[in-house]
């Protein structure tokens, strides 16, 4: 009810208290300089007005402040006091990357509230190349490590030394009732611990798994990078020696002839000044250079239509230091056409949810398209035992701009594992439209097919984009005959259920005019014809043989 005039810091040695107070201020931040390393330490603050009235003291928050060697960083960091929320007491592990060399000192492991260890835990780390198992610590109840936060440490008899281009696994495991790990399930808004890269001496890939206790937990999940809050590591850093691997995308959607491709751009532990861009027919490579450039981005022209290639990227430092291979891209030029958007196909697809409110997947539209059927997907593709709807909305509005309902004794053509009807008034999208593609009306007598996340139910699905569509990456849910406003982690194509099929509409001519030394370049996207014309109210001919990029003298 009153302003604040200034804030009074209270400090004690429990979350409990008592609570003294050591400094005031009209700020909202302090840095406490006065505290042992080592020990548990708690804080409230409270509100004082200009007339000496006090608010109630905050939350408290307690913390262990420690102090690590030069150069040593901790790969994973739990704030102290987080409670764990799941008992498996298999090995869980999360993938790195080592991008400049490295030597583990201390692995570490997740304390349930930050309370000492109720259970033997287990840290490991694997290669994840061989799946090797190359360091191992137990923490006990009776010899539990170091607190630091909301994690336990204790040194490796050896250090481990890893070079770059070393792929491993920090797994974790024996946790359970008594002592819990902390899974954020995916919501990345749930991970409040911390990645400590070095300065991109490491690179947290994105992907965790699980396995058997003591095996290499094979079993991949969604991620992120950093799902669990259960093993970890401390790790010295070394002086620089390359540039970072970069990530590598494909431009969507699918391009006539050519491929766009971007990547990011690498500072760390080296800087990049130059890429070389690689292709190759197989995943597996041989790969070609094809191109070296100073930006983050590149487009692969004269490419054979329906023909995979693949890429990859290197950055490369002002002397010449390549860094590791990025990521590999997979391409297939085509020119536009029409198609099913989320494909589902027949004889490997067995719902699995009941859910019957409203399941969506995002879209947008690049070039225009018409909307001539929607979809939904049939349990089996046995037939519809209960009735279903699709709907396609607007996703910036919320607004349903088609409907279509499928019932057992209506069901549909059936094309793979999903069953289309026609729009009576075919729906034409313009480019920079932001859709959803949704259905509802699923049970227990007919299931849909939920993925989970999980890369290799994601695996069954497909995505078409007829080089017209952009497939976003997120998911959603919500109320029957709704808008699902509720946005859950993907990816793309995270359900089987609703879908649509489309077809290409031309793409209107976008004109560009720009200075070449002497000359001036005509380039233009889409169908168009160039003509000219003595001036803008003049007689307009058509300009014949002129392609886009033709250059001409003023």
């Amino acid at each position: 009810p009153l302003p604040a005039a200034r804030y009074q810091i209270r400090r004690g040695s429990s979350v409990d208290g008592p609570f003294n107070q050591i400094a005031e201020t009209t700020g909202t931040s302090y840095r406490d300089e006065t505290v042992t390393n080592g020990g548990v330490v708690c804080y409230v603050v409270r509100a004082v007005a200009e007339d000496g009235s006090a608010g109630p003291d905050s939350e408290p928050r307690c913390t262990i402040p420690y102090a690590l060697a030069e150069n040593h960083h901790l790969a994973y960091l739990s704030p102290y006091g987080l409670a764990g929320n799941q008992a498996f007491g298999g090995s869980l592990g999360m993938d790195f990357d080592v991008q400049n060399p490295i030597i583990i000192k201390r692995l570490g492991v997740f304390d349930d509230n930050a309370d000492g260890m109720n259970l033997t835990i287990t840290a490991r780390i694997f290669n994840r190349a061989t799946e090797e198992m190359l360091a191992t610590v137990e923490f006990t109840p009776e010899d539990p490590g170091e607190p630091i936060e909301g994690m336990r440490f204790k040194a490796l008899t050896v250090p481990l030394e890893l070079p770059a281009g070393f792929e491993g696994v920090m797994a974790a495991e024996g946790y359970g009732n008594e002592e819990r790990l902390l899974n954020s399930h995916g919501n990345v808004d749930a991970v409040v611990w911390t990645l400590d890269d070095a300065e991109g001496s490491l690179k947290f890939v994105g992907s965790s798994r699980y396995g058997d206790p003591g095996a290499f937990p094979s079993g991949l999940d969604a991620g992120p990078a950093a799902r669990y809050a259960a093993g970890t590591f401390e790790y010295e850093a070394t002086p620089p020696e390359k540039p970072g691997a970069t990530e590598l995308s494909r431009v969507s959607p699918t391009e006539d002839g050519a491929v766009s491709l971007v990547w990011l751009s690498v500072t760390q532990p080296l800087p990049a000044a130059t890429y070389s861009v690689w292709r190759g027919a197989a995943a597996e490579g041989p790969f070609t250079q094809v191109a070296e450039v100073t930006g983050t981005s590149y487009r692969d022209t004269g490419l054979p239509n329906g023909v995979a290639v693949f890429y990859l990227v290197r950055a490369v430092s002002e002397t010449g230091i390549e860094s590791p291979d990025s990521n590999v891209v997979r391409a297939i030029p085509n020119p536009r056409a029409a198609g099913i958007a989320y494909v589902n196909p027949a004889g490997v697809l067995v719902g699995n949810q009941a859910f019957g409110g409203s399941l969506g997947m995002d879209f947008d539209v690049a070039k225009p398209v018409r909307i001539v059927q929607l979809g939904v997907y049939d349990d089996a593709a046995d037939g519809l035992l209960l009735p279903l709807t699709a709907a396609l909305f607007d996703r910036g509005t919320g607004t349903m701009l088609a409907s279509i309902e499928f019932s057992p004794e209506d069901p549909g053509e059936l094309v793979g594992s999903s069953r289309f009807k026609d729009l009576v008034e075919p729906l034409d999208l313009a480019a920079g439209f932001e859709g959803v593609i949704a259905a509802w009306g699923y049970g227990a007598e007919e299931q849909l097919f939920n993925t989970q996340g999980a890369p290799e139910q994601v695996a069954l699905l497909e995505t078409f984009d007829g080089g017209s569509l952009v497939f976003v990456g997120g998911g959603r849910y919500g109320d029957a005959g709704a808008f699902p406003a509720g946005a859950d982690g993907g990816p793309a194509n995270r359900y089987a259920a609703g879908t649509f099929r489309f077809e290409p509409l031309a793409a209107d001519a976008v004109l560009t005019i720009s200075r070449v030394g002497d000359r001036v370049r005509i380039e233009w996207t889409g169908n168009g014809v160039l003509e000219s014309a003595p001036s803008v109210l003049g007689d307009w001919t058509t300009v014949e043989g002129a392609n886009s990029g033709v250059e001409v003298v003023p």
